[in-house]
């Protein structure tokens, strides 16, 4: 048999609405006619039906095989009904359909398939499954009537305003004016109306924005802002509930959350979280200055630095640095745990590991490891170096340089310079100590003065001056006594009122009231009181005599009587 003509054109299942429950169809019409171009015999036939990507040849997309009936040589027949034609079939080049009737070879020429006219453009598409499209979609710009796309009833992609894009279920609105804002998310940038070249990314970032040049990434961010502008928050509510404060930097997870202060910048999660009205605060570090909320000019970098602060002009670096400071001013922390017990009070310079960390008092400087670590109270004191004042309370205008210097002081006005000098202080005033262990052991004793390696060591005596490597170095109760020389008065340990000025002078005394000038002068002199030795070696060894007075190098040096005068080069000296 041969095809003479069709009846009809194809007519594609497209003219009309896709449903997705339903397989895609092609109604096709064609009048079936001998060779001689007479209708067949009025009856059923079974026919090949084959949709191929060429004209000739090609590949087979899609076939099945029908049962058709024809009257007069027509037939009608739904092209899917016993294989359904995928959308897939489509896709490419033109489709041509061949029919192969019973035994016959297939008619040629095959049949290109054409849309039909409204095919053309489609006006919906309902329960679509998904497929592929090839070239552009177009949309319109957006108004309150078209352009947009729609997830169920809320508005999920459009570009209302001038210069606008935004993507997310309820993301922007359909009336405002500003232009040059982007937000994706749902309910970014839903209230905005005038406000121009803001950029929001996550749920509810910059809801109800009106201001402008403002950038929020993450969950609520900067969700409240109306009129502030130029402020950047990324993070899960971070500048959150910031309605009109400008120039604002949030980073991390609530960071900046209440704020409606100006030129803040936080860094961490919780940063400055409960500021308020706090202006020109920067705070780096997880709670940093996180319960400020009207202090301004604060600085904090680090873990809970200034955590509880509302004071002004602090700076604190390093984890828990100030963390419990109030309404304390002026203050500067450097370091883990630096000032961070210090609450109200201000002017403190903390700089190391726990320097000045029980710190209440006001004026104090501290440098080093645990430098004032437990002051409380005390006011104008300085400490630099490890554990320098690391005991001091309550007593102020102290000064200590050096490992553990002044380590347990507690009283006032005392200096000390170098390796634990005076470091068993407790509440000795008005003493200085330089050198290493430079009035070392000193407990409760006052007004002492040492210069020198080991100076006054034992020291617990008042009025005491040393000058010297061991100058007054076994001193305990001694008071009143001046040595200045390596070794001066290096044995005296309860002997007042005596004066030593030379290497090894009086370096054995214990007596009171004696004076040595040279070296070794009454070097050897024990219990005896009252002597005066001026030159090198000069009653060098008297040990127990009394009221003797020798001038001159070596004069009376053998000596060990009372009352005894010697003027002169070996005076007496044998």
């Amino acid at each position: 048999m041969k095809r003479n003509y069709l009846l009809a054109a194809m007519l594609l299942l497209l003219c009309g609405r896709l449903m997705a429950a339903a397989p895609m169809m092609i109604n096709y019409q064609a009048r079936l006619t001998t060779p001689a171009g007479a209708a067949v015999p009025d009856g059923s036939y079974s026919v090949v039906f084959t949709i191929y990507d060429a004209a000739t040849g090609g590949t087979s997309k899609w076939t099945e095989t029908q049962s058709i009936t024809t009257f007069g040589g027509l037939f009608d027949v739904l092209l899917g009904t016993v294989s359904p034609i995928s959308d897939t079939v489509f896709v490419g080049t033109t489709r041509y359909l061949s029919t192969k009737v019973g035994a016959d070879p297939e008619m040629t020429p095959r049949v290109a398939l054409v849309a039909v006219p409204y095919a053309y453009r489609v006006s919906t598409v309902d329960g679509s499954s998904g497929g592929a499209v090839s070239g552009n979609i177009s949309l319109e710009n957006s108004t309150a009537t078209a352009g947009n796309i729609y997830k169920g009833s809320d508005l999920f992609i459009h570009n209302s305003g001038t210069e606008n894009t935004f993507v997310g279920q309820n993301a922007g609105n359909l009336t405002m004016t500003g232009g040059e804002n982007t937000a994706s998310g749902s309910n970014a940038l839903r209230n905005n109306s005038t406000g121009n070249a803001n950029t929001a990314t996550g749920f509810v970032a910059l809801a109800n924005n009106n201001g402008n040049d403002n950038t929020a990434t993450g969950n609520h961010a900067l969700q409240a802002n109306t009129t502030g502008n130029e402020n950047t928050a990324g993070g899960r509510s971070a500048l959150e509930f910031n309605t009109t404060g400008q120039w604002n930097t949030a980073t991390g997870y609530f960071a900046l959350q209440s704020n409606n202060g100006d030129n803040n910048t936080a860094t961490g999660n919780r940063a400055l979280l409960a500021n308020t009205t706090g202006n020109e605060n920067t705070a780096g570090g997880r709670s940093a200055l996180e319960f400020n909320t009207t202090g301004q000019w604060n600085t904090a970098t680090g873990y809970l630095a200034l955590q509880s602060n509302n004071g002004d002009n602090n700076t604190a670096t390093g984890n828990r640095a100030l963390e419990q400071n109030t309404t304390g001013q002026e203050n500067t922390a450097v370091g883990r745990g630096a000032l961070q017990s210090n609450t109200t009070n201000g002017a403190n310079t903390a700089t190391g590991a726990f320097a000045l960390f029980n710190n209440v008092g006001e004026n104090n400087t501290a440098t080093g490891n645990r430098a004032l670590e437990q002051n409380t109270s005390g006011t104008e004191n300085t400490a630099v170096g490890l554990g320098a004042l690391q005991a001091n309370t309550t007593a102020s205008a102290n000064t200590a340089t050096g490992f553990l210097a002044l380590q347990q002081n507690n009283g006032a006005n005392n200096t000390a310079n170098g390796y634990r000098a005076l470091g068993q202080n407790t509440s000795g005033t008005e003493n200085t100590a330089v050198g290493l262990g430079a009035l070392q052991a000193n407990t409760t004793a006052s007004a002492n003065t040492a210069t020198g390696f080991l100076a006054l060591n034992q020291n617990n005596g008042f009025n005491n001056t040393a000058n010297g490597y061991r100058a007054l170095e076994r001193n305990t109760a001694g008071t009143e006594n001046t040595a200045v020389g390596l070794g001066a008065l290096q044995a005296n340990t309860t002997a007042s009122a005596n004066t030593a000025t030379g290497f090894g002078a009086l370096n054995q005394n214990n007596g009171d009231n004696n004076a040595a000038n040279g070296h070794l002068a009454l070097g050897s002199n024990t219990t005896g009181a009252e002597n005066t030795a001026s030159g090198s070696q000069a009653l060098r060894n008297n040990s127990t005599g009394n009221g003797n007075t020798a001038t001159g190098y070596s004069a009376l040096n053998l000596n060990n009587g009372d009352n005894n005068a010697a003027n002169g080069h070996l005076a007496l000296g044998s």
